[in-house]
């Protein structure tokens, strides 16, 4: 199971708040390298899923969704790849080196596969969960109402037993994309709340079994 350990949404976007007919269409994700031609920003924001296998060690899993970024990054840039470069530190976002250019990153990775998220206008975060690894729904009322809030707990419980771990998984990859997005360290909901509440977040288009959610700021694009 998904180690599950605290962050936050912001109570705007939980979804029994809102008018569902105003909910924006979940952000299309596509399969790299096979739909490279295809690729378009929507919201200055491209998101990419790389096919992994169960027997990959993680560092070559790091390694591919590394270079599916940097192929990309060159595609939109118009740079030749091997002037992409990142910096990475453990606990931290990985970043795209270069001065001018306010360009977020973030990748994510479950069973099978690893999402890879640029945003051209800002920070990023993304997060991506099997269903699979939810929690059983005799922890999810807890795990909710710890992490989440009492609403979304409330919202939760209220749900058929059959939908519930789909539930949780949407609230908590969307606000496991805000703690990324906002560099915040993980903390309880009461502590953090107020940090990520108006950032925003859209749902990603998954395949069966997969639920994700991307979570981006805006701030003006520097200079190429």
């Amino acid at each position: 199971m998904k180690a599950f350990l605290p962050t936050l949404i912001g109570e705007a976007a939980l979804p029994f708040l809102i008018d569902v007919k105003m909910l924006p269409q979940p952000l299309m994700v596509y399969a790299w390298p096979a739909s490279a031609s295809q690729v378009k920003l929507e919201q200055g924001l491209l998101i990419l899923k790389v096919q992994t296998l169960p027997s990959m060690p993680r560092t070559e899993i790091r390694q591919q969704a590394r270079k599916a970024l940097k192929e990309a990054l060159a595609m939109l840039l118009d740079y030749p790849v091997t002037e992409i470069e990142f910096e990475s530190q453990p606990g931290q976002a990985i970043q795209l080196l270069h001065p001018k250019l306010n360009i977020g990153l973030s990748i994510s990775h479950d069973h099978g596969m690893s999402l890879v998220a640029i945003n051209m206008n800002g920070k990023i975060g993304v997060d991506l969960m099997t269903l699979n690894s939810s929690p059983a729904i005799n922890e999810i009322h807890t795990l909710a109402t710890d992490y989440l809030g009492d609403k979304t707990a409330e919202y939760i419980a209220q749900l058929p037993s059959a939908l519930q771990q789909e539930a949780f998984a949407k609230e908590w990859t969307a606000l496991e994309a805000r703690i990324k997005c906002n560099g915040e360290a993980l903390a309880e909901w009461n502590i953090v709340k107020i940090n990520l509440a108006n950032i925003n977040s859209r749902a990603l288009e998954m395949p069966k079994g997969y639920v994700a959610t991307v979570a981006f700021s805006t701030s003006p694009t520097s200079s190429l």
